[in-house]
């Protein structure tokens, strides 16, 4: 699939983008939606086999919760490439979880002052991180070089954003870390977001939405102002345009006249 990266110079401020290819958003999606297949039994998952890339990852670890809230996915190691990839999976009922009452922000993390997160997405999140967190701890002290990305789509996509800050503040982050989401919603307001964009580069930190899927246009709440974080990479018609809005556009308007995109 060809495509073509346009920079918009409305919201590209005081920065080099660097472009992004369909072939680099497929190597992160083609993980991500591995998490919607049966990934327990890796060697006869359909889309665990679908490229080379993913046969010839292994599966690390895995994690289902349904209470206090749902959440799944899987940590792979792909030793070809000296990547380690956390996946958390979405879920078909993700309207349901933006609509009801949890929509509600928290206070999280603790030490960032103001800093508040959908209360749900955090829920779903802290169900699997003993799991996830222990694990991927693991893995980065044992394979010296290699890199760790959290990626996920729609619900995924907000708990992935949830891990990878979280497992910023117990490692440093440094150029070995990354954060791609597909789909995802707003996490948190915009104390939550300037800290998520201060941990690493932006050109480690992706947030795909594909034409006009309104998830990445949700929560919206007057119990709390959610803005997103991280540099969208927007996927229409096999174009890709590349945005980094200013602070004060990411609860304003994106490039497309959609609130906060």
């Amino acid at each position: 699939v060809s495509s073509n990266v346009v920079i918009s110079d409305e919201q590209a401020y005081e920065r080099t983008i660097p472009s992004v290819t369909i072939k680099d958003l497929a190597h992160w999606g083609q993980y991500a939606g591995a998490a919607y297949d049966n990934f327990e039994e890796w060697d006869t998952c359909g889309k665990c086999q679908i490229t080379e890339t993913l046969r010839h990852t292994s599966l690390n670890t895995t994690w289902s919760t349904a209470l206090p809230a749902f959440s799944r996915g899987y940590i792979g190691v792909n030793h070809r490439l000296r990547q380690v990839i956390v996946a958390f999976r979405g879920t078909t009922h993700i309207m349901d979880v933006l609509a009801d009452a949890q929509v509600t922000q928290t206070q999280w993390p603790a030490h960032i002052s103001g800093s508040g997160v959908h209360f749900g997405f955090l829920l779903a999140y802290l169900s699997a991180r003993q799991t996830v967190q222990a694990a991927v701890q693991a893995l980065m002290a044992d394979l010296a070089g290699y890199s760790v990305t959290f990626v996920g789509h729609s619900l995924g996509g907000a708990q992935a954003v949830l891990g990878f800050v979280d497992y910023c503040q117990r490692a440093e982050c440094g150029g070995n870390a990354g954060l791609v989401t597909f789909g995802a919603p707003r996490v948190g307001n915009q104390p939550f977001a300037q800290h998520v964009n201060s941990l690493l580069p932006s050109d480690r930190l992706w947030r795909v939405v594909h034409a006009s899927d309104m998830v990445a246009h949700l929560p919206q709440s007057l119990l709390g102002r959610y803005v997103h974080s991280d540099r969208e990479v927007w996927v229409n018609d096999g174009n890709i345009t590349v945005c980094e809005p200013s602070p004060e556009d990411h609860a304003d308007g994106g490039p497309h006249g959609l609130p906060g995109d």
